[in-house]
């Protein structure tokens, strides 16, 4: 009777249970393939399958030479799972640019010269020596002493696997409970296999031929079920809110500088390389004041800076602020460069011209209003007088335009000065200085007495005031006019304005909507653009209704206050 040359155990079909069980995980892992992570995560489990199938079906072959040809596909598991589950442990927390590195090639590298090396241990005996079947609960299992480059291979395959394991757990102390389950469940699916990978290597337990590694690689499998079935590992990555991090500050177009509790440099992002002119790796634990033209405080507002950059002299606004580890212990601070030299520039500019429109134009234009009413008291053609007459009101439009950006302009200013304004005495107050001037068909308020809007009464004048203004001018001598409080909560409450005009016309609502003007669409004046940047000052919304039938609606949601208002002073 000839020598057995297969033989099934329940170890060799416990292993390709395992190998089966890793199979179908692949199955559900494969439409995540695409997520952070996902491809290193299919591979990490495609080794373990390849190892508990190659493993199971070694231990049913006792033909000795088949048996060794089998060990090549487990130990290109061995050597390769550790690379496979670091590159994921990378990726899934984000620091997927880290598996294009040198260091990870050289461990992919290393992982080839250790495959190598056992496939041709029969020419350098460097792995093991005395290979030989040694069968046990009826498998094919075998005994071999093992060389110290073996110790020398296993020990960095149980290095990388605790590197990876290590960032999992990073990712609990760095983000909390927001991935703590996952991460804790993936970084610990590794040890059951790693506690019975060293009984093995070591000879130790009831049956030292045995390697029970594959065959408790279900219980790695459970974790990692755990992690994506019960935790939705795949839904919800730290790899998001890593690069998001690291996007927000590289990303920013700030420049964003990290200095420890002695304001020495820690870190900084590109721009702020491009603005202080150094790089990040030269800059690193220096002082922050090499690189800064005047000393910057850390105690409160930071101030201005003015550098000098390739784009020539800038002006940055400082902004300084602590930080503090998860304990509270501070260790060091953030600064922000935000550079303003735009906004200063347009700032100069539009003071520049504002000054030259308030002042000269204007007094030119008085002056210039003046001989024309002279010029029209003595023309004797009446042909030449409508016309002296006609240039005469434009002239005197654009003064009033004039007036009337000042007035805006000193409105707004005020918006920082929010106060408790009685309702119906600042809109009433408001509406009759309009409609003391102007023909119309009756104004209706419906205001509740203990309404108190929250703003610069300024502006609470001034928006009632141009909406009032721009219903009666355009709406005819016949126009009723109705301020109405509509609906209010505790926060809140909502006015409307309403008018039987004939509507405001698209042309001058769209670029208020919108909130900019271009050359084909454009308003006339600057009433309806007060409202908008009033009720952005106080806070409110503001919307517009125009039915075919003609009307203008006109609802403000405005911010209120139990707070008791203030008399209105004189005026």
């Amino acid at each position: 009777m000839g020598a057995v040359v297969f033989a099934l155990s329940w170890p060799a079909v416990a292993s390709l249970v395992a190998g089966a069980i890793s199979l179908s995980f692949l199955y559900f892992l494969w439409p995540r393939r695409d997520v952070p992570g996902g491809r290193a995560f299919l591979v990490t489990i495609g080794f373990v399958a390849v190892w508990s199938l190659s493993y199971g079906a070694a231990l049913t072959v006792f033909d000795p030479m088949l048996r060794l040809a089998l060990e090549v596909p487990i130990w290109l598991s061995v050597n390769f799972v550790g690379v496979a589950f670091l590159a994921f442990a990378l990726t899934y927390t984000g620091r997927g640019n880290r598996v294009d590195s040198w260091w990870m090639g050289a461990l992919i590298l290393w992982a080839t010269f250790n495959s190598v090396a056992v496939i041709t241990n029969d020419y350098h005996h460097l792995v093991w020596t005395n290979y030989h079947l040694d069968p046990v609960f009826g498998a094919a299992t075998v005994q071999y002493t093992r060389q110290p480059w073996l110790f020398v291979n296993v020990t960095s395959v149980a290095l990388t696997v605790a590197l990876a394991a290590f960032l999992l757990l990073e990712t609990v102390l760095a983000y909390g409970p927001l991935y703590r389950k996952q991460a804790v469940a993936l970084a610990l699916s590794p040890v059951p296999p790693g506690v019975a990978y060293i009984l093995y290597l070591f000879g130790l337990g009831p049956a030292p031929a045995l390697n029970l590694t594959p065959l408790v690689f279900p219980l790695h499998l459970g974790l990692d079920m755990y992690a994506l079935f019960s935790q939705g590992m795949f839904d919800l990555t730290p790899a998001t809110r890593r690069v998001g991090e690291r996007a927000a500050v590289d990303d920013l177009g700030s420049a964003v500088v990290i200095v420890d509790t002695e304001e020495r440099v820690v870190t900084m992002n590109p721009e702020a390389e491009r603005v202080l002119g150094v790089e990040t790796r030269d800059a690193l634990a220096r002082p922050l004041d090499a690189f800064l033209p005047a000393a910057v405080s850390f105690d409160g507002d930071g101030g201005t800076l003015t550098v000098d950059t390739d784009d020539g002299r800038r002006v940055f606004d400082v902004t300084t602020n602590p930080l503090n580890d998860p304990d509270g212990a501070h260790v060091g601070y953030t600064l922000l460069l935000y550079d303003v030299t735009g906004e200063r520039r347009l700032k100069q500019r539009l003071e520049v011209l504002n000054r030259v429109l308030r002042h000269n134009l204007r007094n030119d234009l008085n002056v210039a209003a003046g001989n024309l009413d002279l010029a029209a008291e003595r023309a004797e053609d009446d042909d030449v007088r409508r016309l002296v007459e006609m240039a005469d009101g434009k002239v005197e439009s654009v003064i009033d335009l004039g007036e009337t950006s000042r007035r805006i302009e000193r409105a707004l200013a005020t918006a920082g000065d929010a106060t408790a304004v009685d309702a119906r005495d600042a809109i009433a107050y408001a509406v009759d200085r309009v409609t003391d001037d102007a023909e119309h068909g009756g104004v209706t308020l419906d205001v509740p007495g203990d309404l108190a809007l929250y703003g610069s009464p300024e502006l609470v004048d001034g928006l009632f005031a141009s909406l009032a203004r721009n219903a009666l001018e355009h709406g005819g001598p016949d126009v009723a006019l109705t301020i109405a409080v509509v609906a209010r909560d505790a926060d809140t409450a909502t006015i409307e304005v309403r008018d039987d005009g004939p509507g405001i016309p698209d042309h001058e609502l769209v670029p208020i909507t919108r909130g900019n003007e271009t050359d084909l669409e454009h308003g006339s004046g600057l009433g309806l653009w007060f409202v908008r940047w009033a009720v952005d000052a106080l806070g409110g919304t503001i919307g517009f209704r125009t039915p075919p039938d003609g009307g203008t609606t006109v609802t403000l949601t405005l911010p209120t206050t139990a707070a008791d208002p203030e008399p209105r002073p004189e005026r």
